[in-house]
This record gives structure tokens, C-alpha cells and sequence, in this order.
């Protein structure tokens, strides 16, 4: 998620038949992207150190923003899953950019 490199923040990710998890850290919060492409969906969760994981949804404003969690197709590719994602970073660094700053 390039929007996020500037505050640390790297990313790792797996894969399975039925979906990909990717996680993006800096060291004090984790951003969790799982799709899952039998159910057409993507799951967002923001933890801080310690702290619980966090729907996207409990945190921003996706409506408007054109951030499609649901209804993914199958057949989806790569740069659409990765456009969700920059506008999930951007979301969150106009949102709640304190959110994100290493604060360890």
C-alpha cells in the first residue's frame, strides 16, 4: 500500500485457493485485507498493539468513497484489488491519520 510506505508501514501476504490475506505494519498497527473469493468479499481490520481488530467500516466513511467490499468477482484482478486497497489507504490517512502514526 505505497500511500502508507511513507509511515513505515510493510506488506506481506499469502494466498490460498479460496482467498489472499494481505497484512500491512508498521510495528504498533496492523492492517489486515482478507479476500475471499468464493463469497465475494473483502474484510478490512485495523489493530494498534494490544488492541483489538477493528472493522474498516468502525473507523471510515467507505460510503462515497467507492470502496467496494462486497460483490467481488471471481474473476477479479490484481490492479482492481490493488486501486481498493490505495483507496482503503487513503481513506484512512484523510480519516484517521493518527491512527496510523508509529506511536511505539
Amino acid at each position: 500500500m505505497a500511500p502508507l510506505r511513507s509511515l513505515g508501514f510493510r506488506a506481506t501476504g499469502n494466498g490460498s485457493h479460496r482467498g489472499e490475506t494481505v497484512e500491512c505494519t508498521n510495528g504498533s498497527v496492523l492492517i489486515t485485507l482478507s479476500a475471499d473469493w468464493l463469497e465475494g468479499q473483502l474484510d478490512v481490520t485495523v489493530t494498534q498493539l494490544g488492541g483489538p481488530a477493528v472493522p474498516l467500516a468502525a473507523l471510515v466513511k467507505v460510503k462515497g468513497k467507492a470502496i467496494h467490499l462486497r460483490g467481488i468477482p471471481r474473476s477479479v484482478t490484481v490492479g482492481s484489488l490493488e486501486a481498493t486497497m490505495r483507496k482503503i489507504a487513503d481513506a484512512l490517512l484523510e480519516q484517521v491519520p493518527q491512527l496510523l502514526v508509529n506511536n511505539r
